[in-house]
């Protein structure tokens, strides 16, 4: 009797426990997928890119009688298209910001499908990104996982140029394909606000992000890459890459941060070769001057270089306390061109493919103990040699990475595809 009784109530319960009672309709909600956030003089501007169901945009467009509508109030504007909007407004700090938002916008603003999450350069440079990083983090609804980037000038027009990303998916899967797409090349790093969290916050090494811009300028007048028989494919600022109405928004290269803020940034090689030290380089293209005589003009052959495994790097502090960096990349290079009336050497091109990734990885490390950034994680390494933290934080890491002495070795395994074809040009004959 009591089982039957027991069984009773918990169906009545369950009456009750529907799940229902607190749920929205698809059309009053704003589904985030972009946010852009720009340094005002008392604080922030905080931007949203949010599709509309065409029932949303026919009650955005009867309610304003046009279809745009500037809110006063230092409370920023807002833009609403045939199926898109953009919205913004200005607090003191982020959650002022929000709390404007959810209070000026008509419907409910929902965080949980963000996928790109852009600061201005200006911002990140500025001594509230640290504190402002900490609040979204802590921000319930936002996602942890969204991808965050650094914006050569104003975010908001990121937020307002997401038509660079219309394509036949959806614009949330858009980005989603985009982000990773990026990251295929090494060019960019793929960097969440959790792991930049994390980076900025740890002993262990410093943060990383991905770097863009938007253009206007039609082509000619910005994008025109300055060639150079010396330079990488990558090597470039990325005001030099190719723009037009099509790819007004570009992304290239990553911004660098020490624990509060952003202190510089690294073109796309350059990003590579960080990457490829961190052991997350997917592979990276690199032209070779090639001349087996001092005959004929030196030729370029192009390398795809990647790593066999993760790099073997190390930190040590010799009897003088001072600082020692050893970097250790095996590689594994593949033979892409090659000229017929000179045919390649692997020995010479082996050679001078060490010598190429030996000197650039040297330089760039230079470059960062000088602004005094750890992208890879050196100081990581570093800690393995202290017993506790407080020894390691007495050791003053910053005076002596800046004056550390760095050593690269790189192994090169060097192969030839479409062996048959050489072959039969006779070149090993």
């Amino acid at each position: 009797m009591r089982r039957k009784a027991g069984i009773a109530l918990v169906c009545a319960v369950m009456v009750f426990l529907t799940g229902c009672w607190d749920s929205r309709e698809i059309d009053d909600q704003l589904f985030v997928l972009v946010m852009g956030i720009d340094k005002e003089e008392n604080g922030l501007r905080l931007s949203i890119h949010v599709p509309v169901s065409p029932k949303a945009s026919e009650r955005s467009q009867a309610s304003s009688g046009s279809g745009d509508k500037e809110s006063s109030g230092g409370q920023g504007e807002e833009k609403s298209g045939e199926n898109e909007a953009v919205v913004s407004v200005t607090g003191r700090d982020f959650i002022e910001a929000m709390d404007l938002l959810t209070a000026t916008t008509p419907y409910h603003v929902n965080m949980q499908q963000l996928k790109v999450l852009a600061v201005s350069e200006e911002f990140a440079r500025s001594d509230m990104f640290h504190e402002f990083l900490s609040a979204v983090i802590f921000y319930r609804s936002i996602r942890r996982t969204a991808t965050i980037a650094v914006m050569r000038g104003s975010a908001r027009e990121f937020v307002g140029n997401l038509h660079t990303f219309e394509g036949p998916l959806t614009q949330g899967k858009a980005l989603e394909v985009a982000m990773d797409a990026y990251n295929d090349n090494s060019y960019v790093p793929r960097t969440t606000l959790q792991t930049l969290k994390t980076q900025m916050s740890s002993f262990y090494g410093d943060g990383i992000a991905m770097y863009g811009t938007v253009s206007k300028a039609s082509v000619g007048e910005e994008g025109t890459k300055k060639f150079d028989a010396q330079r990488q494919p990558g090597d470039l600022d990325i005001s030099e890459l190719p723009t037009s109405k099509y790819t007004g928004t570009r992304i290239f290269g990553s911004a660098l941060f020490n624990h509060k803020k952003m202190v510089g940034s690294l073109t796309g090689y350059e990003t590579q070769l960080t990457l490829l030290m961190r052991g997350q380089a997917q592979g990276l293209l690199i032209r070779l001057p090639y001349n087996d005589d001092d005959e004929h003009t030196p030729e370029y052959v192009s390398v795809q270089v990647g790593a066999i495994r993760k790099p073997r790097n190390r930190v040590s502090i010799d009897e003088t306390r001072a600082l020692h960096i050893s970097v250790n990349l095996p590689l594994r290079a593949s033979l892409l061109t090659w000229s017929e009336q000179h045919p390649p050497d692997t020995t010479l091109l082996t050679n001078e493919l060490t010598e190429v990734i030996t000197q650039d990885i040297s330089e760039l490390c230079a470059r960062l103990q000088k602004q005094n950034t750890d992208p890879v994680g050196f100081r990581g390494l570093l800690a393995r040699q202290f017993g506790t933290m407080q020894e390691m934080i007495n050791y003053e890491w910053e005076r002596a990475y800046e004056s550390a002495q760095t050593d690269v070795h790189v192994e090169v395994y060097f192969s030839v595809p479409f062996q048959e074809k050489l072959d039969a040009a006779g070149i090993y004959d």
